[in-house]
Order: structure tokens, then C-alpha cells, then sequence
């Protein structure tokens, strides 16, 4: 039988669910991998019985042992058989019986009175009993529905604190969803957002702007109605409620009481679509085009690595060859300042061979397509 899992074995592969989310970006998947997470948690058997009834086999076991003891007469024996039966599942009961075999064929009958009487046979040793085995373990108490729901929310929000929009905007939508589909009700979404509520304190040490965000994912809660209005004016008007806390609570009331409030919450971090392909796209031609006009090669990396999508590189890649294959006529200095920035990134690490690799293939396949605006593409790609 498998071990029930613990509290902190729940919260860790929480954790990781919600950072593999990160890498691939697929909110179903995401949905599906801590719905089942949260399944074997609560329907999960507590007690492992490993060494215990679980490997006992459901039957008698017995036990024997002989022990010969000799009187010097020949061929005198006493045989001591211990039977132990095991109840499947308990190991407290035991029988135990001791026999003696009749005199043995050939024993001196006349002589049988004299070794009675004169020298009485050894009695047996107590046989010893087979040790008892511990009683099992008692049952690890079931992880409720009503407990660990809280903590998935805790979880997305808390790994997000550390990482950049893109992460925030997906922990986010990665809410609404469990939201809207029943896996998170809104008490106990309420009851995730009170966890961490109760350690702004501590998370403001390791993230200083830890407060401040945690007031946009709260505003943003109440947008996508995770939670609930009267619970942010709850939070808000505690009288009990330590100051950082309400601090935030105060933060997300003003940000959603000002005007066009719910927009802006909504586009702190890009928007429901600041996640996506096509808004990285974006961002990646604007990078380009301020790139080749500033050359400010530390800002170009500075921009893509806050896009935090490294599996996505080789797009990057691609548009900045197709920008130097496009405007190496009007602008003669771009080609020179593309290979430049790509040489940059290759050089810090932040765009792999792979990447690179996957971009100009992706451009060498296309150059068919090219040669209809640019003519002579191949041969500016190929210089």
C-alpha cells in the first residue's frame, strides 16, 4: 500500500506543477495535472503497512524447531515442536503446544523404572516464542479538500512572486481557469488568498516588491471572480488585520475603485494575451527596431530575457534575419547590427546553438517566399 502524502509533499509537487506551467504554457494541462494532484491527495489511503500486515501473508504461518536431548542411553529424544499461527493482519496471537513422543523402539524395558526414578530425563527448556512483530502504525489522517485547495492557490501565487509578468499573467489565468472549471471554489480561493495574506510580512524580505504585487493578483482576483468583492472589502475594513496585510487589501480596493480600474488590472502584466506567442512577437519586432536605431546591446538582452521564453528563441532569431534581409537596402548598417546582436546573445549564453540553429533553418526554408518582395534575399541571406 502505498505512503498517504504528507502536507509538504503536496505543496512541493504543487510547486513544480505550477512551474512546469511556466515552461510550456498549456493552462489544460496544467488544470488537469493539479486536479489530479489534488485527487490522490484527498482519496489517498494514509498509513503505509509496509513491513506490517500489508507483506504478511494471509494464512498460518508455522514455526517449528527440534531440540534433541540426550541422557546417555542411545537413542533417547525429546522432540519439541512450536507451532505459531498468524492472523493476517494481527501478530499478537499465538499457539504454542509441546509433545512428547512414546518411548523409543529398543529402550531397555527393565531399566525404563531406574531412569525414571534415579535419573529423571532433563525437562525441556520453556521453548521460546517466535518474536511478535509491532502492532502496524496508526493511519496518517486523511488530507482534506477544505485544506489543500487553499494551498494551490497559495502556490501559484507565491512562485509567480519571484518571476517576471509573462509568469504573473499565467499565474493569473492559471486561477480564473481552476476557477471557472470547479477545481478551486471561491471560499476556498478567499481561504488561499488569507494564507498569504498572513505571510506578507515574510515574503516582503526576499521580495521587496512582494506587497505591491500581491495588490494587483488580489485586484485581478476580483476581476476574473475568484474572489469575491465583499471579501476584498473585508479584508480592507479589518479592524484585526495586521498593517501589511491590509495594506494590500487598501492597495487592490484603490486600484479597482479608480477610473477604468478593472482594465488596468487586467493589462498589469499584458493583458489575458500577454502570454502569448503573438504578444512575445511583438515585443520581439520592437525590440529589433529600437535595437538597430540605439545599438544598445545590454537593453536588447535585457528586454528578451524578461520575456523568460527561451524556448521560443528561435523566432527571435528568424525575425532578425528577415529584418536584415528586408532592410539591408534602406538601411545598409541594419544586416551589420543584427549579426552583431546575435553574436552578443550567442556569446552570453541567453540564445543556445539550438535556438539559433531552428531560426536560420527556419529562414533558409522560407527564402523561396522571400525572393518575391526581396530578389536578391538568398544572396544577402547567404552573405
Amino acid at each position: 500500500m502505498a505512503a498517504a502524502m504528507t502536507e509538504v509533499e503536496f505543496k512541493r509537487q504543487c510547486e513544480v506543477t505550477v512551474r512546469e506551467f511556466f515552461s510550456h504554457g498549456v493552462v489544460s494541462d496544467a488544470e488537469e495535472s493539479l486536479r489530479q494532484l489534488l485527487s490522490r491527495a484527498v482519496t489517498g489511503r494514509g498509513g503505509d503497512a509496509s513491513g506490517y500486515a500489508a507483506e504478511r501473508p494471509c494464512g498460518p504461518a508455522v514455526a517449528s524447531s527440534r531440540s534433541d536431548y540426550g541422557t546417555g542411553g542411545e537413542g533417547e529424544a525429546l522432540e519439541v515442536q512450536v507451532t505459531a499461527v498468524h492472523v493476517c493482519g494481527n501478530a499478537a496471537d499465538a499457539l504454542r503446544s509441546v509433545s512428547r513422543p512414546p518411548p523409543l523402539i529398543g529402550c531397555d524395558v527393565r531399566s525404563w523404572h531406574l531412569l525414571s526414578n534415579e535419573h529423571p530425563p532433563p525437562s525441556p527448556p520453556h521453548p521460546t516464542p517466535p518474536p511478535l512483530l509491532p502492532p502496524p502504525p496508526p493511519p496518517l489522517p486523511k488530507l482534506g479538500a477544505d485544506r489543500l485547495t487553499p494551498m494551490v492557490v497559495k502556490r501559484a501565487v507565491m512562485t509567480a512572486l519571484d518571476r517576471g509578468g509573462r509568469e504573473r499573467e499565467m499565474a493569473a489565468q492559471l486561477l480564473r481557469t481552476l476557477r471557472a472549471h470547479g477545481v478551486v471554489s471561491q471560499p476556498r480561493a478567499e481561504a488561499g488568498f488569507d494564507l498569504i495574506l498572513q505571510d506578507v510580512d515574510s515574503l516582503a524580505i526576499d521580495v521587496p516588491a512582494a506587497p505591491d504585487d500581491l495588490a494587483v493578483f488580489l485586484a485581478r482576483a476580483v476581476v476574473d471572480g475568484v474572489v469575491s468583492r465583499a471579501y476584498l472589502d473585508e479584508c480592507a475594513d479589518a479592524a484585526g488585520l495586521d498593517g501589511a496585510p491590509r495594506g494590500v487589501a487598501l492597495s487592490a480596493r484603490g486600484a479597482l475603485s479608480a477610473p477604468g480600474g478593472a482594465v488596468h488590472v487586467r493589462m498589469a502584466w499584458g493583458g489575458p494575451e500577454g502570454a502569448t506567442a503573438g504578444a512575445a512577437c511583438r515585443e520581439m519586432d520592437l525590440l529589433l527596431e529600437e535595437f538597430v536605431s540605439s545599438r544598445d546591446t545590454r537593453e536588447a538582452f535585457r528586454r528578451l530575457a524578461a520575456l523568460a521564453v527561451p524556448f521560443y528563441h528561435h523566432e527571435f532569431v528568424a525575425r532578425a534575419l528577415r529584418l536584415s534581409v528586408d532592410q539591408a537596402r534602406l538601411d545598409p548598417r541594419c544586416p551589420r547590427r543584427v549579426m552583431e546582436l546575435l553574436g552578443y546573445l550567442g556569446n552570453t549564453g541567453l540564445v543556445n546553438g539550438t535556438q539559433f540553429a531552428k531560426g536560420f533553418a527556419r529562414v533558409a526554408t522560407g527564402l523561396k517566399g522571400m525572393v518575391l518582395d526581396v530578389p536578391d534575399a538568398r544572396e544577402r541571406f547567404e552573405a
